[in-house]
């Protein structure tokens, strides 16, 4: 094919629409089999956030005593994943392995669904089925919806929503209703996850590029517009007492010159574009920049970056919030794989092979720091006998706060290396138990906890998380 064609590469071995299907129905299945299997057999919490989806759904679906942060839309945890644990509930008692198990449940489905969304991408954009299945298989081989579609996570979802919208921002027919249902997909990806609002940007940018045609365009703003009333406003109305309340929350704490409770991931404008190769993948890199000279790649190319930079107005990053990015990310490259595989097929077939190990060996890589060894030290401090009264905790959401203790009064010290004496006297006066990072303990603070008259009980080492200590209080 020469440079610059903007005619799909057509090989004599094109797959049939039925062996397509096949192909794509086993990528879902495997895809959502090993989600599944991370959210089981990886039960720790990686952030927090993810402890925060399984507390608001249980609230909303079993009663649970919490009150979740007050600047989040609860349409993801009350919409999508109480209704799973309140079914659950009525077979019996959910256990928290189990709560955590199945919030993780809609993700792993929107994250798979996903999957075949891209390749409707693909082939919207002229591409061959088999350009758009090896982009199917470079997103779903991602370590970014790899490993976070078997979380509780809600990015993967609202990228499906995103890739939903630019489908029928782009359909042929009505394309006032199809644009106003895109807009309102937009509007419930804004209602999982705030920032991805700026989505409607490259949306609205991608419809234009394909039609021109102004009555799309008003079409998706009213949709969005809708979305945003019943979404973000009514929602809020019926959840938290006020329209607009959480949207309102988020931007007065995110925005408000100083960082918020429990933020982390304050980061320079260019953390992103300065980080290219560790949240797009050594494969995929090498791929889109096989694929620089060809002109197919100017579009799925340009809403990637589109969404990278949006993305980059936002104080706060981490690189799995670009997950809307990844599957234009992978389009980029199945185009650079059909460049390569038209020279040299062997490579091109190793290339893919590659980049499906790299992202299996980096989802597991990711999952495994997760807080497993907290998680093993919570199921310890609750079956404790006696029970304790009261627990100190380094970073209590690594234990999953009340969700693991639920009848016990935990107080929180926050993370430092090695920790503060004083932090650990006055967190550990009156304490039953406490646990804290293995690391973060030096002598001095080992000194302090013996005065305290606290003793070690336990130690807890799981995959690659941080290793725990649980100290209870000397019984005479």
């Amino acid at each position: 094919m020469a440079s610059g064609d903007l005619t799909p590469h057509v090989a004599s071995g094109d797959l049939t629409p039925r062996r397509t299907a096949a192909l794509l129905a086993a990528l879902a299945v495997v895809s959502v089999a090993t989600k599944l299997g991370f959210a089981w057999r990886f039960d720790g919490f990686a952030s927090g956030d993810d402890l925060e989806v399984v507390e608001t759904a249980l609230a909303h679906s079993t009663g649970f005593d919490y009150i979740p942060w007050s600047l989040r839309s609860l349409f993801h945890p009350v919409v999508l994943v109480a209704p799973i644990l309140a079914a659950v509930a009525r077979l019996g008692p959910l256990s928290p392995h189990l709560a955590t198990f199945l919030a993780a449940v809609p993700t792993a489905l929107f994250s798979t669904a996903a999957i075949l969304l891209v390749y409707a991408v693909a082939r919207s954009l002229e591409c061959s089925r088999e350009v758009a299945v090896a982009a199917a298989l470079l997103s779903a081989a991602h370590w970014l919806p790899w490993a976070y579609g078997g979380t509780p996570y809600p990015r993967p979802i609202s990228t499906a929503l995103f890739l939903g919208a630019v489908l029928l921002a782009t359909a042929r027919r009505r394309p006032v209703l199809w644009g106003g249902l895109a807009g309102f997909l937009v509007a419930a990806a804004c209602a999982v996850r705030f920032s991805e609002g700026v989505l409607l940007v490259p949306v609205l940018a991608y419809a234009w590029v394909h039609s021109r045609d102004a009555r799309r365009i008003g079409g998706i703003a009213a949709g969005f517009a809708a979305g945003a009333v019943l979404l973000l406003g009514l929602f809020d109305l019926w959840t938290w007492g006020r329209p607009f309340a959480s949207l309102s929350e988020f931007v007065r704490i995110m925005h408000s010159g100083s960082p918020p409770p429990s933020a982390t991931g304050e980061k320079p404008w260019y953390h992103y574009a300065a980080n290219v190769l560790r949240w797009t993948g050594p494969v995929h890199l090498v791929l889109i920049l096989v694929a620089a000279r060809d002109r197919r790649v100017r579009l799925p190319l340009a809403m990637a970056a589109a969404i990278v930079v949006l993305l980059s107005f936002f104080r706060y990053k981490q690189y799995r919030y670009l997950q809307a990015a990844i599957p234009f990310v992978s389009i980029s490259a199945a185009i650079g794989w059909d460049r390569l595989r038209s020279r040299t097929p062997r490579i091109a077939a190793v290339a893919l092979a590659l980049a499906a190990a790299y992202g299996a060996s980096a989802s597991v890589v990711l999952l495994r720091g997760k807080s497993q060894p907290a998680v093993a030290a919570a199921r310890f401090l609750a079956a404790m006998n006696p029970p304790p009264r009261s627990v100190a905790l380094e970073q209590a959401w690594a234990y999953g706060e009340r969700l693991y203790l639920p009848r016990v009064w935990i107080r929180d010290i926050p993370p430092s290396r090695p920790l503060e004496p004083a932090a650990i006297a006055e967190a550990v006066s009156g304490a039953d138990a406490a646990a804290f990072y293995s690391n973060d303990l030096d002598a001095v603070s080992r000194r302090v906890l013996a005065a305290a008259g606290m003793r070690i009980d336990g130690a807890f080492h799981r995959d690659d998380g941080k290793p725990v200590t649980v100290f209870r209080r000397a019984t005479d």
